[in-house]
């Protein structure tokens, strides 16, 4: 028992150290992507539907994910805890020797937390392995039975222990596609921090050149920095529509053309992609969507909006510090008001036209915006190329 106590310490202080360095911006983003508050509607509409409870639980345990060092050391405790469901089971049934078994369930639990970047599904196994192992307990001593250890040599529980470990590191650090994952997070949240030359250099040449969704991010770093215009051709962009999501439907896409439209200071339309964005998730909002609507809501000097979402935000459990930061800037916006920034249109919808219209029209509202100037810009001489390559491929066809 002793033996396996030590394997399993082992495996999980291994186990700590790949979620803190390997996949810091998938911890962020279970917090990013949940949402908590402390109110009676937000209980009572959580406890209304089924597995509410649970909901719950995992909702305010995303919480603390914030913090990554904290998100690793919980995604620990649940695979501790799993693991510690096992023991209680065979100490009990005296055969605690032959715990090591359980290596392989948990590392595949293990796999499922990496693949499945909420806490709902984890709670809910840890939960159901509670109960599971209760049946069998009481199973088991209702029949008077007890399992029989099984003896195997001595060195079977090492060899097995290793072999579980070497490719559980193999798995979590060499995935493909949750390697994928984690970059694509870390370009999203420096964008939502306005770290662009973080942006601009997590992404590859080969990646800005034959990834629409990264080239996006690229052109977007680029027109933040000034230096779209001279850049532009270097991306070898498809079509005026590589600068945005046209017609967004998916949460990625809506985050993003929320980054675009922020750019290029149309606050309004900005949140309008937020609140698209949120009520396509679980809880109709998450803390990455409010914390953005309250900024944006200060940027437009909107005293009444900025007010009531940072209220709702006081109800949760780990923003008391950035409530707190930005109701100073609530304060100092009461008492000197400002007009939003850059007006848009009132006699169009905002993203309802292909880009190049887009842009035309908000730039005859908006004629010194030089970001809009660039984009418009930038859209006629994609178009333009495209209609000379065009012509030129039509020229020498037989």
């Amino acid at each position: 028992m002793k033996e396996n106590l030590k394997y399993q310490i082992g495996f999980l202080v291994i186990v700590y150290h790949l979620w803190c360095f390997v996949y810091p911006e998938t911890l962020g983003s279970i917090e990013a992507n949940s949402f908590f508050v402390w109110t009676p509607d937000y209980r009572a509409m959580k406890l209304s539907r089924l597995g509410g409870i649970v909901s719950l639980i995992a909702d305010y345990l995303s919480q603390f994910y914030r913090w990554r060092e904290v998100g690793a050391l919980m995604q620990t405790a649940f695979l501790a805890l799993f693991l510690s469901l096992f023991d209680y089971l065979f100490y009990w049934l005296n055969n605690g020797q032959n715990a090591w078994i359980f290596f392989l369930p948990a590392s595949l639990f293990l796999f499922m937390q990496l693949y499945t970047p909420s806490l709902l599904l984890p709670v809910y196994c840890v939960l159901g392995t509670a109960l599971f192992v209760l049946i069998v307990l009481f199973v088991c001593r209702s029949a008077g039975r007890v399992i029989k250890p099984i003896k195997v040599p001595p060195a079977l529980p090492y060899v097995y222990a290793l072999l579980i470990l070497f490719t559980v590191i193999l798995v979590f650090v060499f995935c493909p596609s949750t390697r994928q994952r984690e970059k694509l997070i870390g370009i999203e949240q420096a964008a939502i921090a306005s770290q662009w030359n973080y942006v601009l250099n997590r992404i590859t040449p080969e990646e800005a050149l034959y990834n629409p969704n990264l080239q996006r991010y690229v052109l977007l770093a680029l027109s933040e920095q000034g230096r779209l215009a001279d850049h532009l051709f270097k991306l070898n962009p498809a079509s005026e529509e590589c600068f945005y999501f046209y017609r967004a439907t998916t949460p990625p896409a809506r985050l993003f053309n929320s980054l675009f439209y922020k750019n290029l200071g149309i606050y309004n339309e900005s949140v309008h992609q937020l609140f698209e964005m949120a009520i396509q998730t679980r809880n109709g909002m998450t803390f990455q969507c409010l914390r953005q609507l309250i900024d944006s809501y200060l940027k437009m000097g909107n005293v009444a909006l900025a007010d009531k979402y940072l209220t709702i935000l006081q109800h949760a459990t780990c923003h008391k510090r950035w409530v707190e930061n930005r109701g100073k800037l609530l304060q100092a916006l009461r008492q000197s008001p400002i007009d939003t920034p850059v007006k848009s249109r009132n006699d169009i919808f905002i993203g309802a036209y292909p880009f190049l219209k887009e842009m035309a029209l908000l730039l005859e509202e908006n004629p010194e915006n030089l970001k809009i100037q660039t984009y418009y810009q930038s859209a006629l001489s994609i178009r333009k190329a495209a209609s000379t390559s065009s012509r030129i491929g039509g020229s020498v066809s037989p």
